[in-house]
């Protein structure tokens, strides 16, 4: 330390540092601590260590990582999270700026005016790429990860003090689900942007997206996820020995989803997520068609199958990438001139419409595999038309005697 002319530690900070059995020349970084977190946490679903590894390395270890790990104050901490929202302020900003140059592209185009759609195309190259901002939710993730990883930190006496939990942010609003009416769609086809980014179509709209795709080999997956709010993972990972035809029920107990490039098995998003689901005549009768299906491909393919006894394969019977299939749907979209919905959107309108039918939520939630109705409630309790003329003729009737 003479050596390197380096300042001599502080005398109550080696007192405090050998108190606590540690060395008192060493310190250990913000960012040595969360790899070393992360590494530990062995009880995390492969999906949320990717989550969990994304944020830190994201947002955590450029502003955090050089810092003493016992150093840490809540203001640092506050600063990292107000750059996260100026960050997705900036990329929002930007995308409308990317829209308006292609809605002027379109305009030329439309206008046979190639002189300013060339322009309108230069335009458009020397702008950023269309990128995804962060959320309200992003922000609260980054602060649950620190603070979760600082309460270990706590727990070995490496901190005293977790100062990810003295910074306070505002509750994240509930993405709940818009209706596609009338006269949303029609504004859609106006100007081609949605007004919220989750959107539901009504039953009618569900239905004819069904009747379109009554020929593709994905069909019968596209009518479980509309007929039973199961999620997209879950379908795709589920066996035909979890179908019991019999008594018209399948067990939800895995799901598959993508990690990097790889497509992995994992258990279910939640502990209530592992479930039985109740299947309606039509889906019934739809997966009795996928079984025959299946059957045929298999005998197609010969010695070259891959027998993975999932009821939704490649036709080689391999298995689905997810991704693969939200894009494969949202191509069927596009094709059929729906207004457009995440694959994941499905399970909105399901959702919705039982609840508008009368069935009980606890019956609802237990379908949908929540923790508690609170949040079947919270996301699913949607402003359809349908329930603001019931809830308006049930208050006229009261009033009418």
């Amino acid at each position: 330390m003479l050596r390197s002319r380096a300042a001599l530690p502080d005398v109550d900070r080696v007192r405090e540092r050998l108190r606590r059995g540690l060395t008192p020349t060493v310190s250990l970084w913000v960012g040595q601590w969360l790899t070393m977190w992360l590494a530990e946490r062995t009880d995390l679903r492969p999906a949320t260590r990717l989550d969990y590894s994304g944020l830190i390395a994201r947002h955590l270890l450029p502003a955090l990582g050089d810092i003493p790990l016992e150093e840490l104050r809540p203001e640092q901490v506050r600063a990292v999270l107000a750059g996260v929202g100026a960050e997705a302020r900036e990329i929002r900003a930007a995308s409308q700026r990317r829209r308006a140059v292609i809605d002027t592209a379109r305009a030329a185009w439309r206008a046979h005016d190639s002189a300013a759609a060339r322009a309108a195309r230069q335009q458009l190259a020397a702008l950023p790429p269309f990128r995804r901002p962060a959320g309200a939710s992003t922000v609260q993730q980054v602060r649950a990860v620190l603070r979760s990883a600082l309460s270990e930190a706590v727990r070995r006496e490496l901190v005293t003090v977790i100062v990810a939990k003295l910074v306070r942010l505002p509750a994240p609003p509930r993405a709940r689900p818009l209706e596609w009416t009338p006269s949303r769609v029609a504004a859609w086809r106006k100007t081609g942007r949605r007004p919220l980014p989750v959107m539901a179509w009504t039953p009618a709209q569900t239905s004819a997206f069904l009747g379109c795709v009554a020929g593709h080999r994905l069909r019968a997956l596209f009518t479980l996820l509309a007929y039973t709010d199961c999620r997209r993972g879950e379908a795709c990972g589920l066996h035909w020995i979890d179908v019991d035809f019999r008594r018209r029920e399948a067990a939800v107990s895995t799901q598959l989803c993508r990690i990097g490039t790889e497509t992995v098995e994992g258990p279910p998003k939640t502990d209530a997520g592992v479930r039985t689901l109740a299947l309606a005549k039509v889906l019934h009768a739809a997966l009795v068609a996928q079984r025959n299906a299946q059957r045929v491909e298999r005998r197609a393919a010969g010695v070259a199958w891959i027998d993975t006894g999932r009821v939704f394969a490649k036709p080689d019977g391999s298995e689905l990438n997810p991704a693969e299939v939200s894009d494969v749907f949202d191509r069927l979209v596009r094709d059929k001139g729906l207004p457009p919905i995440r694959l994941h959107d499905l399970k909105h309108g399901a959702a919705t419409d039982a609840l508008d039918a009368g069935v009980p939520v606890k019956v609802v939630s237990d379908m949908l595999g929540h923790s508690s109705t609170t949040v079947t409630l919270d996301l699913y309790a949607t402003d359809t038309d349908r329930s603001r003329h019931a809830a308006a003729d049930a208050i006229a009737h009261r009033l009418e005697g």
